[in-house]
């Protein structure tokens, strides 16, 4: 019986444990290159979204880049906050890849900034998609 409560007890932690949010679990640290791998990506994940908005929302005529009828206000707001980004991005995030594929450790006030226009868009993209 006592083997049995026990074996409970455990079965009821590991439960407990699996649902716990993963902000209170104990994470490993990032490495500056891992957190630059993942700049990286988000960067390049973000310009092809871009780039693919872009391409479905307008056309070219007579040389000119120009906006399709169909391409709502709300469309072209994501897409002039997507290159907002992308813009102000590509330095903060070049210059981090670069201190941490040397070996350093970025500043962390380059780590906050690019942080902060991540977090920026995503709370601009959030705001206009109703969430």
């Amino acid at each position: 019986m006592l083997v049995k409560r026990i074996s409970l007890l455990i079965v009821f932690l590991f439960l407990l444990v699996g649902c716990l949010p993963s902000s209170l679990i104990p994470q490993p640290p990032q490495t500056p290159k891992e957190k630059s791998d993942f700049f990286m990506n988000y960067y390049l994940a973000q310009k092809a979204d871009y780039e693919t908005r872009l391409a479905m929302a307008t056309e070219m005529k007579d040389g000119k880049l120009e906006w399709l009828s169909s391409t709502t206000e709300i469309e072209k707001d994501i897409l002039k906050a997507k290159y907002m980004f992308l813009d102000e991005a590509e330095e903060p995030i070049t210059l981090y890849d670069s201190y941490a594929s040397q070996g350093q450790l970025p500043p962390t006030e380059l780590e906050a900034s690019i942080n902060a226009l991540m977090q920026r868009l995503k709370d601009y993209l959030s705001k206009q998609q109703g969430g």
